[in-house]
């Protein structure tokens, strides 16, 4: 498609509703063409956040300063929202800045849903100027004479009001600061105390808990599911094996979303290491891998000798690529956010649009994903917490022995919180506590060594 048609695309999708489409179509128009007018004001038409917006309309009036549509946008955005004093009109109207009057027989039009007040009216929903005759006049002065009317009432109370207002402030004040307001206060009510935070979590189950200063966890717990069967599928390995060495390969099959259709699934690929020795210990150990989003089927066979091998003698060692990662399927790989980050690491994207940028390319992969069918809201960590008791319990263990690296470490946390029982013991190396800001510090830290500043974020 040109750069035209995909302009035009993104209008009629806006126009339907389809924001998120909409979006992710105007991005790809001012990547074609950085000087595309109607590109950058429709994308900030359809950003939701206003800094971006704000971004995007500057960005029309620097390549052309006579856009009015643009300049009452910025206006928009400058002015605090506040309820309109007179009878609301659509989103249209007040774009178009002019009043609409209803139709004398059809309904007004319905403001395009899920669609922000920046939308352009559209011409047929201009009032005609057979509208704006003397009719409008005569009721325009009796509505004058009425507000002026309302106005005094309103001066009246006010006038009224007030000195009762400052009388009560000095009286309260005057308790508070003598002390009489607490001795007006009954012991029966006692002062109002903010919760304690989360227990510290446990890997026994009948271990007492004690309060913790931390934060509360970021991290939801999870809602009531459905009734399903998780199933595990062999499949063979799609990796060199190494000599005699023992891997059961397969797929575990679970619900994509657990609270909603079971019978959408989705398959994680799983490599199961046999122990070596003639007696292993029932539980083995559950390699969680970091990043987020970095694939551990593949890592488990190019770094045997240093990740698997060293716990054969005692135990069986299961590695597993996370939903949407590696092997499994569907996997959340997306062209347009691997360009972005190819360009930044070599410099090709200024500091000041950075943001930006980034901001089209999620937009971008979010609707190609959303097209595909893809939930992304199932892809969380609450969510692989409850794969892993699902792996488990496929695979005929009762318990294993959790090892996360970085992000894994986090994953870990939230499968003692949540399913304490499945957990005999857990190594956390370069731990992410569940209350840090993990995304943010990474994508910080990502800027920094992209512009060649080592970063200290986690990685």
């Amino acid at each position: 498609m040109s750069k035209e048609e995909i302009l035009q695309a993104g209008i009629t999708a806006a126009r339907l509703g389809g924001t998120t489409k909409a979006a992710s179509l105007f991005a790809q128009v001012v990547k074609i063409d950085p000087s595309s007018e109607q590109g950058w004001l429709w994308l900030g038409k359809c950003c939701s956040a206003p800094d971006q917006r704000e971004y995007c309309f500057r960005r029309v009036l620097a390549l052309n300063p006579n856009n009015l549509d643009a300049r009452q946008q910025l206006q928009r955005l400058s002015k605090p929202a506040s309820p309109p004093a007179r009878v609301s009109q659509s989103p249209q109207a007040e774009i178009a800045n002019v009043p609409k009057p209803a139709p004398p027989v059809a309904p007004p039009v319905a403001p395009i849903k899920s669609f922000d007040e920046s939308v352009s009216v559209v011409e047929d929903e201009l009032p005609s100027p057979a509208t704006t005759e003397t009719p409008l006049k005569i009721d325009a002065t009796k509505k004058s004479a009425s507000q002026r009317k309302k106005r005094n009432n309103a001066l009246f109370v006010l006038l009224g009001f007030v000195p009762t207002l400052i009388i009560c402030g000095v009286a309260g004040a005057y308790f508070f600061l003598s002390g009489q307001m607490t001795r007006l206060l009954s012991p029966g009510f006692p002062a109002i105390q903010t919760p304690l935070p989360p227990a510290t979590i446990t890997i026994t189950p009948s271990a007492a808990s004690s309060p913790t200063p931390a934060p509360p966890t970021a991290i939801p717990s999870p809602i009531p599911t459905i009734s399903y069967t998780p199933l595990f599928e062999n499949a063979p390995c799609q990796f060199e094996t190494f000599g005699s060495v023992d891997v059961n390969c397969g797929y575990l099959i679970v619900p994509e979303d657990r609270t909603g259709d079971p019978s959408h699934t989705i398959r994680l690929a799983v490599a199961v290491y046999k122990s070596t020795g003639g007696n292993p210990e029932p539980e083995p150990v559950m390699f969680l891998q970091g990043g987020p989003g970095a694939e551990a089927v593949q890592l488990s066979a190019d770094a045997y000798s240093v990740l698997v091998y060293p716990f054969l003698a005692k135990h069986d060692f299961i590695v597993f690529d996370q939903r949407g990662t590696g092997i499994s399927e569907p996997a959340l790989g997306c062209e347009e956010l691997t360009k972005t980050y190819s360009q930044d690491i070599h410099g090709l994207i200024p500091g000041s649009t950075r943001e930006l940028v980034y901001s089209n390319a999620f937009l971008s992969c979010n609707g190609l994903m959303s097209a595909q069918g893809v939930n992304l809201n199932a892809y969380t960590t609450v969510a692989s917490a409850a794969d892993i008791k699902d792996l488990l319990a496929v695979l005929g263990y009762q318990k294993a022995n959790l090892y996360g690296a970085s992000y894994g470490t986090r994953l870990a946390q939230v499968v003692m919180r949540d399913y304490p029982e499945i957990v005999h013991t857990a190594i956390l190396d370069s731990v992410v506590p569940v209350e840090s800001s993990l995304f943010i510090v990474l994508q910080k830290s990502f800027f920094h060594q992209a512009r060649g500043i080592k970063g200290e974020g986690v990685s």
